[in-house]
């Protein structure tokens, strides 16, 4: 995985040589199947943000967590207001 964003940051570079077009191209291919695997409304941005967590922190088990949606005990959520 780190391999994967190692070469979306060369593609994003000044001079990305071969690695011209891969981030766009790799972005398609799998997005769209981590966002139809998560709960119906989850903003591909989150799914995103998920994934660089992952990498940079090293916490599988915090980062797995927060793709569950909260649980709640049917009250509202005061931060709503």
């Amino acid at each position: 995985m780190r391999l994967t964003y190692e070469a979306f940051l060369l593609s994003l570079s000044h001079d990305p040589g071969p690695w011209a077009g891969f981030a766009g191209e790799a972005a398609r291919e799998w997005l769209d199947l981590l966002v139809r695997a998560q709960p119906p409304d989850t903003p591909r941005a989150l799914v995103r943000g998920l994934l660089l967590d992952l990498l940079a922190c090293e916490e599988p088990d915090r980062v797995t967590a927060a793709t569950r949606p909260p649980v709640t005990d049917g009250r509202p959520d005061p931060s709503a207001q």
